[in-house]
């Protein structure tokens, strides 16, 4: 078996974000193929060698449907151990903010058999009601498992997708006390020169020169402004504001 740590969709500035306690790395889900070795490769060759068309169209059908049947296998296992909601299409489907599901499984169906599953590629998503920490948790306690049960097999591979967390709470606390400290403030947002402002019950983008028309910023965005405003408390960002 095969695990690959995929983190091309961790936000790039997720790191600055962590080092202040507002973000964290966390898992989205796990993938799951079944790749054919080189040898498997040259073993097909041999079997097909010399064959009718007939004979190669079953030949490659019985390979189609060892190799979804080995994969369902897997499936099964990981279902009967963890908590897999719509794994079962015959189970009274759970809601999808259910916090009592652990992973979420889907995969594909067979083009020439709408009705039936194709396991060759399937993923499990990780429940996003449950905190961060629990999903890395989880992924090791399932990881450990495929090891123990697959470790040996050279088809078997899977792809943890990491991602993002932020403490969006967190956030916006952090926003709100910095609030005052940006206001009215010269700076640029999304490429527009202007000023922040408040009209009472939110932060507002006002474009130079506007007289009324005001775009609504997120806590994101104060945060940013705040930290090119105040460098020693930013860590290698972009001026986009000036006093």
């Amino acid at each position: 078996m095969t695990i690959v740590h995929d983190k091309r969709h961790l936000d790039p500035d997720w790191e600055r974000w962590a080092k202040k306690g507002l973000a964290q790395e966390s898992v989205y889900s796990l993938r799951f193929v079944y790749l054919f070795t080189q040898a498997d490769r040259e073993k097909e060759r041999q079997m097909l060698a010399g064959k009718s068309d007939e004979e190669r169209v079953q030949l490659e059908a019985d390979i189609v449907n060892a190799r979804d049947d080995f994969m369902k296998r897997v499936a099964e296992r990981v279902a009967s151990t963890f908590i897999c909601y719509n794994f079962d299409p015959n189970e009274e489907p759970a809601r999808f903010d259910d916090v009592r599901w652990e992973l979420y499984f889907w995969c594909n169906h067979f083009q020439d058999y709408p009705g039936r599953r194709d396991y060759s590629y399937f993923t499990l998503t990780f429940n996003r009601s449950h905190p961060p920490k629990w999903r890395l948790a989880l992924c090791k306690r399932v990881l450990a498992f495929l090891e123990q049960h697959y470790g040996q097999n050279p088809n078997l591979n899977v792809a943890v997708q990491y991602t993002t967390y932020y403490d969006e709470d967190r956030i916006h606390m952090e926003a709100l006390r910095v609030r005052d400290q940006v206001l009215n403030k010269r700076c640029t947002w999304q490429g527009m020169a202007g000023k922040l402002v408040f009209n009472g019950e939110r932060v507002l983008f006002m474009k130079r020169y506007a007289r009324s028309k005001a775009y609504r910023v997120s806590d994101f965005d104060v945060l940013n402004i705040y930290w090119a405003l105040h460098p020693e408390e930013g860590e290698e960002l972009v001026p986009v504001c000036q006093t």
